[in-house]
């Protein structure tokens, strides 16, 4: 399974809201950018109608390297830490990846975007996340592809004026 997983609690999507000094939406995907010109490209996923129970965010940025983008997940702090995440796009091979973390808040997963998996994410429709809960009941969610291929080149053009 290509599953690509990220939990936010509500309080953490907030305070990033906040923290944005611009936003811009393109589809199912926003770029935010700080005071300092550092952009990021994320989504939050819902699982009630008002969206305030925040179940699954993806952030990408270049954090990591500024050779080369990461996909930040964050989920819920109890996670089976030893299943890790799971991700599938659309009817590509699945990946399994391993939590880079966890504290009380949440658990998180950083993933290096090869060509393979950006591929996969600008061509997509969606990728589905799956991860275990400590019980062992697995949880599948969304992440919508839409409009990602436009709002990575809007991230990658604030690099460029940078």
């Amino acid at each position: 399974m290509r599953f690509i997983f990220a939990f936010f609690i509500l309080g953490m999507s907030i305070s990033s809201a906040v923290q944005a000094q611009s936003k811009q939406n393109f589809g199912s995907w926003s770029l935010l950018c700080g005071e300092h010109g550092n952009c990021s490209v994320s989504q939050l996923v819902a699982m009630d109608p008002e969206g305030k129970k925040v179940l699954l965010g993806a952030n990408i940025n270049f954090s990591m390297s500024n050779s080369f983008p990461v996909l930040m997940l964050r989920l819920p702090p109890n996670l089976n830490k030893t299943s890790g995440v799971g991700i599938k796009i659309d009817d590509n091979k699945a990946i399994q990846v391993a939590l880079s973390q966890c504290t009380s808040v949440a658990c998180q997963s950083v993933i290096k975007i090869d060509k393979t998996l950006f591929a996969e994410m600008r061509d997509g429709q969606l990728a589905k996340v799956a991860f275990a809960l400590e019980k062992s009941k697995q949880l599948t969610l969304p992440l919508s592809l839409d409009g990602f291929a436009d709002a990575y080149a809007a991230l990658l053009a604030t690099r460029k004026a940078s």
